[in-house]
């Protein structure tokens, strides 16, 4: 009996998820493409990026996001590491806005946004080094 009331709660959060992320345009392909055509005028090709969705969208558009760690989801220190010393070397680059919180909090002053982006509920950022 718990057993069935556990799989049927989430079977009824799944589809709710699932209804959320289509009102949200998760499966509207049309949009989708209007937002990879947007970043393609305003980034530069193979911009330094990372975060939550960002290997998935620049994989649509054929780009390398040279932020080649893996399960960044994870935040792990060595991947943040990672990025800490890449960005050293970069004068711009684009993230998942809550994966990018670490940069600017370490680094005030550093970085600012550029552009603000959102897309199926979600915000994303291009983001320059100050002069």
């Amino acid at each position: 009996m718990i057993l069935t009331a556990i799989s049927l709660g989430t079977i009824i959060q799944g589809v709710y998820q699932a209804e959320k992320r289509q009102e949200l345009g998760y499966r509207d392909m049309d949009s989708a493409y209007e937002f990879l055509a947007l970043l393609q005028q305003d980034l530069p090709i193979n911009t330094f990026a990372f975060g939550q969705g960002v290997p998935e969208l620049y994989g649509l558009m054929g780009w390398d996001t040279r932020c080649h760690v893996i399960d960044f989801s994870d935040r792990t220190e060595l991947a943040l590491q990672y990025v800490r010393d890449s960005l050293e070397q970069e004068e711009c680059f684009f993230a998942f806005l809550q994966d990018a919180e670490f940069i600017l909090e370490e680094n005030p002053g550093v970085w600012y946004p550029y552009k603000q982006y959102e897309y199926a509920g979600d915000v994303y950022v291009y983001f320059r080094r100050n002069p």
